[in-house]
């Protein structure tokens, strides 16, 4: 029997109520979705968190900063909702990457389904047309599991525990010590929301167990 919900799971997609809590309407439309892409693109469609219940997201916001700039207060995520979800490897920064491909055909046609991407800041979070606007903060996926799953080290573990696929994670960045950083780069590492010095450390740590 074909799997009724084709995406990859990784970290918080991966808890029993993360696709059964989902919305119908938005399940079904990321279903045609995937349904829609080409081979290449389905190969990498993944995702990384979805439905969350009231207690998780309680969870999440006790243990972050409660600032909203990494978890939505419990109640204002659409992921409580059962109406967004956040793909894998579409995020700002470092870490698995899905290819520019996938990325551009994704958010080119989820709109014939559908969907749509409401925060410029969080390409990887998709949402059901109609749902209203999503809060107006940083919902980072990483909170949404112990994983860390944004980390380039724990997405390698990750990955490789799960036999799951693994992106192109595209051109190597340079490093926060290299003479090619600069400015302009701790600059679009701070906007993006990434740590450049947790970036180096996982970077190193990644090459030296042969992750990289």
């Amino acid at each position: 029997m074909a799997n009724p919900f084709p995406y990859r799971l990784y970290g918080g997609a991966t808890r029993a109520d993360a696709i059964s809590g989902l919305d119908p309407a938005f399940s079904g439309a990321l279903t045609n979705l995937y349904a829609a892409a080409p081979p290449n693109v389905q190969s990498e469609l993944g995702l990384n968190s979805a439905y969350r219940s009231i207690e998780r997201q309680r969870e999440l916001w006790e243990a972050s900063d409660k600032s909203g700039k990494m978890v939505a207060a419990p109640g204002r995520s659409k992921h409580n909702a059962g109406q967004a979800a956040d793909l894998f490897g579409f995020g700002l920064g470092g870490g698995a990457r899905v290819s520019d491909a996938t990325r551009d055909w994704v958010t080119q046609n989820a709109g014939a389904h559908g969907l749509y991407f409401p925060m410029d800041y969080e390409p990887w979070h998709i949402q059901l047309q109609g749902a209203g606007s999503a809060p107006q903060n940083f919902e980072l996926p990483v909170q949404d599991d112990a994983a860390a799953v944004e980390n380039p080290l724990a997405q390698a573990f990750m990955q490789r525990a799960m036999g799951g696929v693994q992106p192109d994670p595209g051109p190597p960045q340079p490093g926060l010590f290299s003479g090619e950083y600069g400015m302009s780069n701790f600059g679009r590492d701070l906007i993006s929301g990434q740590n450049p010095l947790r970036r180096e450390v996982f970077s190193r740590i990644a090459t030296l167990f042969g992750l990289g």
